[in-house]
């Protein structure tokens, strides 16, 4: 009997409780418990462009923020958010714990087409999950092309003009036009 209570014990205190684990503040008259307020799952935030586009063989990224059961920021990190990304080929996520109630996400699919982006915090999902993102091969997208020089609009007849095509994708970045034969 001795040995297993002296066992919980030493389980108690190398694994202290929500209370143990309070702050105590003291003041010239009273003193203040501060206990450190959990992250909620349902509360949490995920924003970002990798959450609806993202371009193949490029990384993508995405910004999880927790917030307190109470609805305020948290202001530490710690959690163990699970980012898992399911689809047409087999992609891993990046968590970053930037320590101040943040998480930096990154990804980068190898092929293009719909992944469904699951993120939870303790088997819970956020809000939101799972995410639906299009992974799109990165190609000329004529809307977001650069066109320049002085021959596009003063042209000499019979004479050499030239000018210069930046070529863009769907989310502006530089893309490689295609050789036509």
């Amino acid at each position: 009997m001795k040995r297993r209570a002296k066992n919980a014990e030493s389980r108690e205190s190398r694994c202290p409780s929500q209370r143990q684990a309070a702050q105590q503040v003291s003041g010239p008259s009273h003193m203040t418990l501060r206990i450190p307020s959990e992250t909620s799952a349902t509360l949490c935030k995920v924003e970002g462009a990798g959450l609806s586009v993202a371009m193949v063989r490029q990384t993508a990224s995405l910004t999880i923020t927790a917030f307190t059961e109470m609805g305020s920021m948290q202001n530490r990190g710690g959690d163990t958010f699970f980012v898992a990304i399911r689809g047409q080929s087999q992609v891993r996520a990046k968590v970053v714990d930037n320590e101040n109630g943040t998480y930096h996400v990154s990804y980068k699919p190898s092929v293009s087409g719909s992944y469904r982006i699951s993120i939870s915090l303790f088997g819970e999902p956020v809000p939101g999950s799972p995410f639906t993102v299009n992974a799109i091969t990165p190609k000329p997208e004529a809307s977001k092309c650069e066109l320049r020089g002085v021959s596009l609009t003063l042209a000499i007849s019979r004479a050499s003009n030239s000018f210069e095509v930046r070529f863009r994708d769907a989310l502006g970045q530089t893309a490689h036009g295609e050789h036509s034969q």
